[in-house]
């Protein structure tokens, strides 16, 4: 190979001298550039691929934390309108038996009064018979008053009994709706607490990204 050295001198080119370069050793030496630029562009290359394949896993993973944040959002979400309607389910469930209580309430004061009324015509019926019977007859009616008043007696505390039992029955549901109630708010609060965490996790892992 042939290398021809110049030089500039009052604006004339000017031969320095000229070297001849055995061709093995410039093989030898640019061979060695070779692998040498091979070697570097390699480790460019696997630098360049390294560092993009850690931005795409990085990128994949606050995806993946994204998509999780957005599923337990979504889950407890849900999970809220579930306990919500359940809520609400129990709630007219309660008003239902409210009224179903209220409704025998006033079915047992029916009764209670139509029990008075025959107590009262039961007790008229029998002051008529004293008054004006025979000793005999006067029997007989007592008897009559008897009959009616313990019928009247038994169907008043029939209804007296029917009354408290649906009394109770109310008291049953109410505090059963109570129970519900609570339930809810503890699945309402819980909720609560799993979409702040998952939000702080969020942005805690784009912090740790940035």
């Amino acid at each position: 190979m042939h290398f021809i050295c110049v030089e500039i001198v009052d604006g004339k080119l000017r031969l320095i001298h000229k070297l001849v370069v055995d061709f093995r050793i410039s093989y030898r030496f640019f061979s060695k550039c070779a692998v040498l630029l091979i070697l570097w562009n390699y480790l460019c290359y696997c630098y360049y691929y390294y560092y993009y394949y850690y931005y795409y896993y990085y990128y994949y993973y606050y995806y993946y934390y994204y998509y999780y944040y957005y599923y337990f959002y979504y889950y407890y979400y849900y999970y809220y309108y579930y306990y919500y309607y359940y809520y609400y389910y129990y709630y007219y469930y309660y008003y239902y038996y409210y009224y179903y209580y209220y409704y025998y309430y006033y079915y047992y004061y029916y009764y209670y009064y139509y029990y008075y009324y025959y107590y009262y015509y039961c007790y008229c019926y029998y002051c008529c018979c004293c008054c004006y019977c025979l000793c005999y007859c006067c029997c007989c009616c007592y008897y009559y008053y008897y009959f009616y008043y313990y019928y009247c007696n038994y169907y008043y505390y029939y209804y007296y009994y029917y009354y408290y039992y649906y009394y109770y029955y109310y008291y049953y549901y109410y505090y059963h709706y109570y129970y519900y109630y609570y339930y809810y708010y503890y699945y309402y609060f819980y909720y609560y607490y799993y979409y702040y965490y998952c939000f702080y996790y969020y942005y805690y892992c784009r912090f740790v990204q940035k």
